[in-house]
């Protein structure tokens, strides 16, 4: 959540976020949202949503977790495709 907090405060300002901030209610809802995401059921837009959206896809689906850095989330899918 701090990633994200501070995201909002990049890509907004932090006048915009804060109380009485032009963006305060809507990053307000987006934070909520966002701590709700993982434990979500169904009903909203959540992990379980979309890892039951994700099973139903034609495709293979390749899963990057952990604090990778880009490079190395790069050098794991190149790996990936040397392989197929």
């Amino acid at each position: 959540m701090t990633r994200i907090i501070e995201r909002e405060r990049q890509r907004f300002g932090a006048d915009a976020i804060a109380p009485g901030g032009a963006m305060h209610q809507h990053h307000k809802a987006f934070i909520e949202w966002a701590t709700a995401y993982d434990t979500a059921d169904e009903t909203m837009r959540s992990l379980r949503l979309h890892e039951r959206w994700m099973s139903t896809l034609p495709c293979k689906c390749i899963r990057i977790e952990g604090p990778l850095s880009l490079a190395d989330q790069l050098a794991y899918l190149d790996g990936l495709v040397g392989d197929a």
